[in-house]
């Protein structure tokens, strides 16, 4: 009897892990008229932790000019009682309330952030106690100011009507739709991602898939920081140099992910 040994034979198939695809149209300034090739029966799918495929990712970047301005302001006082403390507040507030108006804001556009009322501490070290020897008011507003150009007059207003007591605690800027700038960064990190995918593909020599998954991670847009400079005000010596602020500019960055098939 003749046996026989049956040797398996062993396919090695290496699974290609690559961070990029490759269209075949060079333009990627248009991802809607980009041609996919269809799948095939070699096509290599990702789902779930299937780890096949192509993968890559793409930021985009846009350049903003800020429309809106920020501030954060408000009083602080401080006497003997609850009740003076509030009465210097209340008066101080009211003056800056009259002064924000009377610079074009509207009632809508100031917010209340925090209000609080704490009592002042002094240690004695002879009675290793805590003394109460006054008490603070805090009383801050976030304002919304839609003309730039307005806001060093604003700052310079508030800060004489509410006198010693003011306080500006922060100043961001913003835009008012942004809507069209992350549209915009948003096709820019599709064709990111592209371009590198086209550079990995085809140093691989393998053919794209469709997109089996497009994730956006991330979306911000970071408010630069305010630069303050004085210049002489209209009629030279000894007027008030009034403050003026630089916006500059903002930034919108968007980034994605997307995992193709390849054939």
């Amino acid at each position: 009897m003749l046996s026989k040994r049956i040797i398996p034979a062993i396919l090695l198939v290496p699974v290609l892990i690559l961070s990029g695809c490759w269209w075949k149209n060079d333009d990627v300034s248009d991802v809607s008229n980009r041609s996919w090739p269809e799948n095939g029966s070699n096509g290599i799918s990702l789902s779930g932790s299937d780890q096949r495929g192509i993968r890559v990712s793409g930021e985009g970047e846009v350049t903003v000019n800020p429309d809106i301005v920020y501030l954060t302001l408000g009083i602080q006082s401080q006497e003997n009682t609850v009740s003076e403390a509030q009465s210097q507040a209340r008066v101080a507030m009211d003056k800056i309330m009259r002064a924000l108006k009377a610079d074009g804001v509207e009632e809508k556009d100031i917010q209340t952030q925090s209000y609080r009322i704490e009592p002042m501490l002094r240690y004695e070290p002879t009675t290793n106690k805590s003394v109460i020897t006054g008490y603070q008011v805090n009383n801050m507003v976030r304002v919304k100011i839609r003309k730039i150009d307005n806001a060093g007059r604003i700052i310079d207003d508030v800060a004489d009507s509410g006198g010693d007591l003011t306080r500006i605690q922060g100043i961001s800027f913003g835009v008012e739709n942004p809507k069209p700038y992350y549209t915009e960064a948003r096709k820019k990190a599709m064709e990111d991602a592209i371009i590198k995918a086209e550079q990995l593909a085809k140093a691989a020599g393998v053919k794209l898939g469709k997109p089996v998954y497009i994730n956006e991670s991330g979306a911000y847009m970071p408010s630069p920081q305010p630069v303050f400079r004085a210049e002489m005000a209209p009629g030279g010596i000894g007027g008030a140099p009034p403050t003026e602020i630089s916006a500059g500019e903002l930034t919108v960055r968007l980034s994605l992910e997307a995992h193709f098939n390849i054939q």
